[in-house]
């Protein structure tokens, strides 16, 4: 889906709590078969008892990625996941941002996504959210705070003094009803804001035409993020991956990574520098991709991924999800 939505890198929050040794591993050999590049982490979080088993996987599976991928061109990189704040204890959150720095990793979070995050943090530390992370020592440069709705302009501050980047998920937002992450105010501070999905797409051009429309709507100005929508995918998901991950993106040029997509796209109105926003994300957002190349091997060609059968995929997916809905019926976790 990923490929056949143009997307060549994901930075993964994986949840599965009920299946947590181990499983990044699955997820890792994914990548591998489909060549897609992908940065991953498990979601610690001490909902179901204390966060421990969550937190020795990520230090496995980055310590053998750190010993098997040793140049700024590996397909798989680590990063140590956290749920949330509301989610992850004192000593949890302090064992996770020291594993971050002993094993050179960034920390990936989810930040005040709904108001639930901010309440339940005043209730029981006295701090916002973004206060209680800055004093466990979780922000900074390699730090992604996904979400960041809920913040106030002193969390802005905190965000932006200590370089933390924001992830903006606009259709994650609106599915979830839980408001919109003010995203200009963000950018106005010089933070770095990228675009993400939070599962909800692999097409992220879809996400980012979801956030012109958005912003649109939330600041009540039909002109609104026209040039912002385009700058967080196309110039700031770039840089985010290139300060957080090592990984030289989004240009061609030499000493880049050869990431190369190209769209069934017939402009039916002139194509230029002038018109290429409009372009982006109101036309080739329903081009299909018809091919892809990642670290300058060809995955797709003529719309077809190269080793793989997908009809066999869907097969074995429809499968799965059958075992998994029976499961439900009989009262059993999954």
């Amino acid at each position: 889906v990923c490929l056949r939505s143009g997307t060549t890198t994901i930075v993964d929050h994986h949840e599965s709590q009920s299946f947590q040794k181990g499983s990044l591993k699955v997820l890792e050999r994914a990548l591998r078969r489909t060549g897609v590049r992908g940065a991953l982490c498990l979601g610690i979080s001490d909902r179901y008892g204390r966060g421990t088993e969550g937190l020795e996987e990520n230090i496995s599976f980055a310590s053998r990625i750190a010993a098997r991928e040793k140049d700024g061109a590996a397909l798989v990189k680590a990063m140590i996941g956290l749920h949330a704040a509301f989610t992850v204890e004192e000593a949890t959150l302090k064992e996770a941002v020291q594993a971050a720095e002993d094993l050179d990793l960034g920390l990936h979070l989810h930040v005040a996504e709904d108001l639930a995050d901010q309440r339940a943090c005043r209730k029981k530390y006295g701090l916002s959210v973004v206060e209680r992370l800055a004093r466990g020592g979780a922000l900074g440069p390699r730090t992604l705070a996904v979400h960041a709705v809920h913040i106030s302009r002193e969390e802005i501050r905190l965000l932006a003094a200590s370089g933390t980047n924001v992830v903006h998920n606009p259709q994650s937002n609106m599915n979830n009803a839980v408001g919109v992450c003010p995203v200009p105010r963000l950018l106005r501070k010089n933070v770095l804001v990228g675009l993400g999905t939070d599962g909800m797409t692999a097409d992220m051009r879809q996400e980012a035409r979801a956030a012109l429309l958005l912003h649109k709507h939330a600041s009540g100005n039909p002109s609104a993020f026209f040039e912002e929508a385009c700058r967080l995918l196309l110039v700031n998901n770039p840089a985010l991956v290139r300060k957080v991950l090592g990984w030289k993106l989004g240009r061609l040029r030499p000493g880049y990574l050869a990431d190369i997509i190209v769209l069934d796209y017939h402009p039916p109105t002139p194509l230029n520098r002038n018109t290429f926003m409009g372009h982006f994300l109101f036309g080739m957002i329903s081009a299909p991709v018809s091919t892809a190349i990642v670290n300058g091997i060809l995955r797709m060609a003529d719309g077809k991924i190269r080793g793989i059968d997908e009809k066999a995929l869907a097969r074995r997916a429809a499968e799965q999800a059958a075992a998994l809905w029976k499961r439900f019926r009989r009262g059993k976790r999954p």
